[in-house]
């Protein structure tokens, strides 16, 4: 769960520009620059299958909370449970 947790951080947060930060809700394209990047961290450390359960849930959980106003504590704290759901998800199908 460790590696899926520091991939989950590198990809979110580290990788991350504040341009994909400010602009994801706005811009599809922005959007998906931002899940490619975080689904390449997984793929890099962990395998292709993971890139493609890392893009694919991030796109929908970032494609419903990056464009949900407004931006609360509340909000954020339901957008990392939410992918801590789906991290959980990996982490048990695949144990890594």
């Amino acid at each position: 769960m460790l590696l899926v947790t520091i991939c989950h951080a590198l990809g979110d947060m580290a990788f991350q520009t504040e341009y994909m930060g400010k602009n994801k809700g706005k811009n599809r394209f922005v959007l998906l620059a931002h899940c490619i990047t975080y689904g390449a961290v997984f793929y890099f450390v962990i395998g292709e299958w993971a890139f493609w359960w890392a893009f694919l849930s991030h796109l929908v959980i970032d494609g419903i909370t990056s464009r949900t106003f407004p931006k609360t504590r509340k909000l954020l704290w339901i957008d990392q449970l939410a992918h801590l759901v789906f991290l959980i998800i990996i982490w048990r199908i695949y144990a890594v």
